[in-house]
């Protein structure tokens, strides 16, 4: 896990951090070359950690997305530096991570700031993670597995709270709240890690080239959750309405339907609330559609503190809210054109909108979404800028019902 580009107060923000993780980074890397250099590792350990590098960069260079996480991808490299951290020790592993993350922001092109706190982040958590690894060698296989769980712990622990600490900085966010955010998302993850780990440290024992067989999985995971990715976004693009990025005529009904099924198995209410946007289409002839376009996304800014809100039609919107009883559904529906009422102007032009409401059982569930149309049009019948509740003898105004 890594920082993601950041803008200049970004930056601004996170230099009294980035200054200690740089240095301690820095020391740690020269410490671990000085090292190195004072008891250099035969040509075989050479040649394996030039083929951990090689490895490493090819996965680092494919991170995989996980939702709900504000660092917004994980690389599963760190099996490679965790690894080489158990079998190699700390000196190795330190130098191979920081040499992957500088090599993956140098090739491309990222922002200084994540060169500058990115590779000391790995250079710090493989580093902690051979430290913990050093204190547990043996034979046994108790040990060996006890030698990877504490090294991946502890390059986890780095790792998230050095990430955490610079998003918390850039976004201005608590850092109590983001981590155990962070933490949700990425423990499950990491702990597959571990048992990669441990697969490449016994394969490697048998054949490093078997080791480096695990290359292929790992890519395999993240080209896997990359498709998924691309296929979340075009469902999602074909359930959202592109203007105001509310969910679209079809995703309403879905959800709908599924909601009146819920309703009619549990017996909660469920309210439908349709909302037109008044003269749009004077607006549009008169001011241009960019002016027109303009009210339908302040509208969609307004609706979205209302409850699950969608586009359904040109100058039209729905608000569907399940287990709201009427005085609540009306409570909501009068707070909507409250706002709306009380915003400023665009273009010369004030948003206004006209409301229908209806509920589940009041309307049965195959007319549900006519009688809130129903009602819609009774408001618009009346003037503009009222809200009528569908009522089966006919609709009436919201403030009416609201005292029946």
């Amino acid at each position: 896990m890594n920082v993601q580009d950041p803008d200049r107060t970004s930056f601004r923000r996170v230099l009294p951090l980035l200054a200690p993780v740089a240095l301690a980074g820095l020391a740690a890397t020269l410490a671990s070359l000085a090292s190195l250099a004072l008891d250099p590792p035969p040509a075989s350990t050479w040649a394996a950690l030039a083929a951990v590098f090689a490895a490493g960069v090819l996965v680092e260079a494919s991170p995989i997305r996980l939702r709900g996480l504000p660092a917004g991808r994980v690389a599963l490299s760190a099996v490679f530096f965790i690894g080489a951290a158990v079998m190699f020790g700390t000196a190795e592993a330190t130098v191979v991570a920081l040499a992957v993350r500088v090599t993956i922001d140098v090739a491309q092109r990222h922002p200084a700031l994540r060169l500058l706190y990115n590779g000391p982040v790995y250079a710090l958590s493989a580093g902690a993670a051979g430290g913990v690894a050093s204190q547990l060698e043996g034979d046994s296989v108790p040990r060996l597995v006890a030698a990877v769980a504490a090294a991946t712990a502890a390059y986890y622990v780095v790792n998230v709270v050095l990430v955490t600490a610079a998003i918390a900085r850039v976004e201005q966010r608590a850092f109590v709240p983001l981590i155990a955010a962070i933490a949700r998302a990425t423990l499950f993850p990491f702990a597959i890690m571990a048992s990669g780990a441990l697969m490449l440290v016994v394969l490697w024992e048998r054949s490093p080239l078997l080791a480096l067989a695990l290359v292929g999985p790992l890519l395999a995971v993240a080209l896997y959750e990359r498709s998924m990715q691309a296929t979340l976004v075009a469902t999602q693009l074909a359930l959202t309405d592109g203007l105001t990025g509310l969910g679209n005529h079809r995703h309403f009904h879905e959800r709908l339907q599924s909601e009146l099924d819920s309703a009619a198995r549990t017996g909660a209410p469920l309210a439908v609330c349709l909302l037109d946007v008044d003269g749009l289409k004077r607006v549009n002839d008169k001011r241009g559609h960019v002016v027109g376009d303009q009210l339908l996304e302040l509208a969609a800014s307004t609706l979205r503190l209302g409850g699950e809100a969608a586009r359904v039609g040109g100058d039209e919107f729905a608000l569907l809210l399940p287990g709201t009883p009427e005085a609540a559904a009306l409570e909501t529906a009068t707070a909507v054109l409250d706002r709306i009422a009380a915003l400023d102007a665009i273009g010369g032009e004030q948003l206004r909108l006209s409301c229908g409401l209806a509920l589940f059982p009041t309307a049965p569930r195959h007319d549900l979404y006519r009688a809130a149309d129903e009602a819609l049009y009774a408001s618009k019948r009346e003037g503009l800028c009222r809200a009528h509740v569908y009522r089966p003898d006919g609709p009436r105004p919201l403030g009416a019902s609201a005292a029946a």
